[in-house]
């Protein structure tokens, strides 16, 4: 777990875009943090960690977990 976590990276929101076209962010989106194998979580203009319909926090914590949890389902 702690290895995977420790693979994210901060990256502006049009250059997230520019590497993966396809992909649909928020339009609050500012930034993105990416995980090796291209999972990732959204950073909001609210601070707001947002990593889909069912999940967001204030917690980059909290996101991770969550985000790990449902890569392992």
């Amino acid at each position: 777990m702690e290895k995977f976590i420790d693979s994210g990276r901060f990256t502006r929101k049009m250059a997230f875009l520019d590497k993966n076209p396809m992909e649909k962010l928020l339009d609050d989106c500012t930034d993105v943090v990416q995980y090796e194998g291209g999972a990732y979580i959204q950073v909001l203009k609210s601070g707001i960690f947002y990593l889909d319909e069912s999940f967001s926090s204030r917690s980059l914590d909290e996101a991770e977990v969550k985000l790990l949890e449902k890569i392992n389902k």
